[in-house]
């Protein structure tokens, strides 16, 4: 009786299988799970008829995806991209439906050496497509890095809200180092102790066009102060995030 149930299951998803081959065009996909380089097909040959190929980067649980271009040349846009590459950064489970928009398409040159993407879970896809002109391809590498590393040196309080005790911390917007979501507030509490004084050093501020940063101090009845950084994300436009290193009690000379 227990083999029934297996058979069944492997005839459906025949069937699915079978429904999607017709619904959607062949792609292939290769995989990557460990460490190391990725090239372009035929690299360091020219790329050229590739009508779809996806490149599927998988990180471990707990880790997210950091792929870094060193080189990138396909046709130009003329108006539009005839090959291209598309990233999709965003997908809960490795999983692209047909229809779904990627984050980023690129073309020409439009990438440049030292580029860096990252996923916001534990996959990245990339997918070639490209027409029957010829071009040098693209090469890069990637790695997978733990999200634990980019975990703020505080206790979250509230929604995006953390105060901040240690004596030296980091201090990481939302998402980190992926892009920040849209239309959010963050403060950052730092509470200043007696004899010390706070320092802040920022490692790294890429913010969109209309995001803000605010520092003000407040002073409590005994005397000592509070830094408090308020940081307002209103909406994507290609930003990255904000990085502080937070040295809260230096000694005041």
């Amino acid at each position: 009786m227990s083999s029934y149930p297996t058979v069944l299951r492997i005839v459906t998803a025949d069937i699915l299988l079978t429904a999607v081959v017709i619904a959607v065009p062949y792609c292939p996909c290769v995989l990557f799970n460990t460490t190391g380089k990725f090239y372009s097909p035929n690299y360091p040959g020219n790329l050229e008829n590739i009508e779809c190929l996806f490149y599927h980067f998988r990180a471990p649980p707990g880790s997210l995806v950091q792929i870094t271009f060193s080189t990138f040349s396909l046709p130009v846009r003329n108006p539009e991209c005839t090959s291209s590459l598309r990233i999709f950064d965003s997908s809960p489970d490795g999983l692209v439906d047909p229809d779904e928009s990627p984050s980023f398409t690129f073309c020409g040159h439009e990438i440049v050496s030292g580029t860096m993407f990252y996923s916001r879970d534990e996959h990245m896809l990339l997918q070639i497509q490209h027409g029957s002109a010829s071009s040098k391809g693209f090469i890069g590498e990637y790695r997978f890095l733990p999200k634990e590393n980019y975990l703020n040196d505080g206790v979250e309080i509230a929604d995006c809200s953390y105060r901040v005790e240690k004596t030296k911390g980091v201090l990481y917007s939302p998402g980190y180092p992926y892009y920040y979501r849209s239309y959010i507030n963050c403060t950052y509490i730092l509470p200043q102790r007696k004899g010390h004084r706070i320092v802040l050093s920022s490692g790294e501020i890429l913010l969109g066009k209309e995001a803000s940063v605010d520092i003000f101090e407040t002073t409590n009845g005994d005397s000592s102060s509070v830094l408090s950084l308020r940081v307002n994300f209103p909406i994507i436009l290609l930003n990255r995030s904000l990085t502080i290193g937070a040295d809260a009690l230096s000694h005041n000379p």
